[in-house]
């Protein structure tokens, strides 16, 4: 599911891609709505991780703002065939040295 576009992303196109049937999935979800919420939430705290982590042990507040731009900036979730649901990359130590 790599359109971009949750409006084409059914839970029967979800479950094919992960590999269940489509009652599987209402069995951890009620719905498309709570599914994509769930997966939102899985890759904000992916993000936050990979910002907070690039920034950790830094003293100076600019080397800290500096390290966490680019890691955000650096952050893209990715997916590698027969890995199942996206996971997130992570951006190194930040610093970009």
């Amino acid at each position: 599911m790599e359109s971009g576009d949750e409006e084409k992303g059914t839970v029967r196109a979800v479950a094919a891609e992960v590999g269940v049937s489509p009652p599987a999935v209402y069995l951890h979800f009620p719905d498309k709505d709570t599914l994509i919420f769930a997966v939102c939430q899985q890759l904000f705290a992916a993000l936050d991780q990979a910002v907070e982590s690039a920034a950790a042990g830094l003293d100076d507040p600019f080397d800290r703002m500096r390290a966490r731009g680019l890691a955000y900036a650096r952050f893209r979730p990715r997916r590698e065939e027969g890995d199942g649901p996206a996971r997130s990359q992570r951006a190194g130590d930040g610093t970009g040295r």
